[in-house]
């Protein structure tokens, strides 16, 4: 199942235009409180950026205005392009239920070129719609040798673990506490179905 649900509030007022053709857009950023707390304690926030079209956007520019919270739910895909200084860049799309494809841009601008490879690679299998549990087993198992690109992966199995189903078993896995492969994702998090045990992050 490809679904993705991002709940946050709107950093700025939305911005609205239309393109060439008379198409409406929306633009807008929305802050997202991560589920876990950092060493110091504190809850952090992705800063991401939507963009909706026609008249989900024209109810956005309508309804919307900064510190709004929002629920934004679709099918998540991946866009790779050229910029025009020559750069490649990458963007999340997802399709909403009125079957239109909203951007999340400026996800390039996130990763170090050390990091294009394996950004490229999870990008793709996304886009071929490989399950998100297998898509977190395989990024597990890459073996890296760079301390930084270690906690890059890291980060990357969170961020992924929320978008997988509730419910979903973790295949192969064992509860550290019983020892029974009972294991299934709850809000991104490993919970045992038999002792109760849970794992996040």
């Amino acid at each position: 199942m490809n679904k993705c649900i991002f709940v946050g509030n709107l950093t700025r007022d939305p911005e609205t235009g239309s393109t060439n053709s008379g198409i409406s857009y929306c633009r807008f950023s929305i802050a997202v409180n991560r589920n876990y707390a950092n060493a110091n304690g504190e809850r952090e926030a992705d800063f991401i950026n939507i963009v909706t079209w026609r008249g989900l956007a024209d109810n956005c520019a309508r309804y919307l205005q900064k510190g709004s919270k929002v629920c934004v739910c679709g099918q998540l895909q991946t866009r790779t392009y050229e910029g025009q200084d020559g750069t490649k860049r990458y963007d999340f799309q997802y399709t909403d239920r009125y079957g239109y494809t909203n951007t999340i841009g400026g996800i390039s601008r996130l990763f170090d070129e050390e990091f294009w490879n394996y950004a490229k690679l999870i990008s793709g299998v996304l886009r071929w719609r490989m399950p998100i549990d297998r898509v977190i087993k395989l990024v597990d198992s890459l073996q890296l040798d760079s301390e930084s690109i270690n906690t890059w992966k890291n980060g990357v199995e969170r961020a992924l673990k929320k978008y997988v189903t509730d419910g979903t078993k973790a295949d192969g896995q064992k509860c550290p506490n019983c020892g029974h492969e009972t294991l299934v994702y709850q809000e991104g998090c490993l919970i045992c179905k038999t002792c109760g045990a849970s794992r996040c992050g």
